[in-house]
């Protein structure tokens, strides 16, 4: 390889790793993939297919919270797949800013999946959109498919999940004229908005049932028998390292470490020895099953004690809680 060659490849491996590979690609101009095939001595095409090849192995995940006002290329990533339902995000525009229309979208995206409307991308709902990621096969209708009218026809094998088992919500979270497609124990169920969050705690999945989820190797469901030999976990999640970051005049966050994946919830209020099932207790919770804990608290009030108690739940259904803690916000200055 010439001198010329070694310094065009360095010249795009320094521009990818700074702007990134789904922008350099979409921002390139004919001009640029002149220029690079002089340098490289290659043609358009071979340019053209080394950038999509790039741009297809790379891993979207979203790994911070989203809010009005950022950018970057997680959120030209969430843009693109809100853009698959038109109902959600009917202007469809990929600009990498979380403006007040990625806002709205992500408003009736939460709406739709079970979550509360805020317009930002917290711990929640950011599990959910991860999850879509890793379904996602990049089709132009992924999301629409997911989500139909109750009233639509729905195919022979989906079966309609019976709400009343499952949405204990009495405010009703989510809109009740939708469904949502969930694989479930290897069978493809619809459910409401407000059930979704509950099933994907319980490690179900988003969209229909791949065929491998429902069989086996030998053809046999994965409910056979055999999971009955399999030994019962009685033992709850120890939870450790408990610690409050981020203090500010009205926002905090909580932070806790368990030694098995789990879920988080937090509960907390202005006054001390409470219950956590007292009915004016402040709760929020996290459905994903991780090992590092975090719940980001908003909305407080400043110079204010306040004391919380965090609890995580294991896949078979065992809880720990904490004992109570505390700490206070700032002044406002």
């Amino acid at each position: 390889m010439s001198f010329y060659q070694k310094t065009g490849l360095s010249l795009l491996v320094f521009v990818f790793a700074t702007f990134g590979f789904a922008q350099v690609s979409q921002a390139l101009t004919q001009s640029d993939v002149n220029l690079i095939c002089a340098i490289v001595n290659c043609d358009e095409a071979g340019i053209r297919d080394a950038l999509d090849s790039l741009v297809d192995d790379e891993s979207e995940e979203i790994t911070r919270n989203l809010f009005r006002g950022i950018s970057g290329d997680d959120v030209t990533a969430l843009q693109e797949l809100l853009a698959t339902d038109p109902e959600i995000y009917p202007e469809g525009l990929i600009t990498g800013f979380y403006g007040p229309l990625t806002e709205q979208a992500i408003i009736r995206f939460q709406e739709k999946f079970g979550i509360e409307g805020v317009g930002t991308v917290g711990p929640i709902t950011r599990g959910t959109i991860n999850k879509l990621f890793k379904k996602n096969k990049k089709g132009n209708d992924f999301l629409d498919n997911l989500i139909v009218d109750e009233d639509e026809d729905l195919d022979d094998d989906i079966e309609i999940e019976d709400e009343d088992e499952n949405d204990d919500d009495s405010e009703n979270r989510g809109r009740k004229d939708h469904k949502v497609i969930v694989c479930h124990k290897g069978k493809t169920i619809a459910v409401g908005a407000p059930a979704v969050q509950a099933h994907l705690g319980h490690g179900d999945e988003i969209g229909t049932c791949d065929e491998e989820e429902s069989e086996d190797d030998t053809g046999e469901d994965e409910d056979s028998d055999d999971d009955e030999d399999e030994p019962t976990d009685k033992t709850a999640p120890d939870i450790s390292n408990i610690d409050v970051s981020d203090i500010a005049t009205s926002t905090a966050t909580i932070l806790w470490e368990t030694n098995e994946d789990s879920d988080s919830t937090l509960w907390y209020s202005t006054t001390s020895g409470f219950s956590i099932d007292d009915d004016d207790v402040e709760k929020e919770s996290d459905n994903e099953s991780v090992t590092d804990h975090g719940i980001d608290l908003e909305d407080l009030d400043p110079e204010t004690f306040y004391y919380f108690i965090v609890g995580s739940e294991d896949e078979s259904g065992n809880l720990a809680t904490s004992t109570e803690d505390s700490f206070e916000t700032h002044t406002i200055e």
